[in-house]
């Protein structure tokens, strides 16, 4: 008997106890929204029938602190995922995602945000104000750029550029004092800027293709 492997939303929820959780398995966004304040966690990993787009009431989710979507056919990110103020992780792999909406810079919570083989090539100049993040990786994409200002960052510590197209690093991440790791193999850098203490580095990957 041939069985069909469903999509799948998880929803989280913080039980009376306040530490117990309660998983529940959804198919679609339709029972996560009968009680949106609860989600803690929504993630779509889907396989066959995949999902092609986002609610623009996505910020229903109050209090949505993990967002994960994995091999989609997600093309865009709507405005309104910006309203997610209490969202700590973004994790964006395997789309047909082309942009991330300018609102992703409101995104103050956000420690984490994975953007993996994707469809987009340009970073929104709004991802500076996310001054709380200690996480940024983009690998797999055709992104040339960094932002000049990526120094505000202050709380930076890991940086991955694994396999872009990215040919230059701003001088202000020098001000990125926190960075631990930084790795850039597989990209078009030509050198290291001068402001990057590399003393300080725990980790630095600068291999590049021939």
């Amino acid at each position: 008997m041939l069985v069909k492997l469903l999509p799948f939303l998880i929803f989280i929820f913080s039980g009376f106890s306040g530490y117990a959780q309660k998983i529940e398995h959804y198919t679609s966004f339709e029972k996560a929204f009968q009680d949106p304040e609860n989600v803690k966690e929504l993630s779509f990993v889907l396989e066959e029938d995949r999902l092609t787009e986002i609610p623009s009431d996505i910020d229903k989710f109050k209090n949505l602190k993990k967002l994960t979507l994995e091999y989609n056919h997600i093309q865009s990110l709507p405005e309104s995922i910006g309203n997610l103020k209490n969202l700590t992780h973004l994790k964006l792999t395997n789309l047909r995602l082309k942009e991330l909406p300018e609102s992703i810079g409101k995104l103050s919570g956000l420690t984490t945000l994975i953007l993996s083989e994707t469809g987009v090539s340009e970073i929104p100049s709004s991802i500076v104000n996310l001054t709380n993040i200690d996480t940024l990786i983009i690998q797999g994409s055709t992104i040339r750029e960094i932002p000049d200002e990526i120094g505000n960052l202050k709380k930076l510590k890991v940086l991955n550029l694994l396999w872009t197209k990215v040919n230059y690093l701003p001088e202000s991440i020098g001000n990125c004092v926190e960075l631990e790791r930084l790795e850039l193999k597989d990209n078009e850098l030509i050198e290291l800027p001068k402001s990057l203490n590399a003393s300080k580095l725990v980790a630095l990957a600068i291999v590049t293709s021939p």
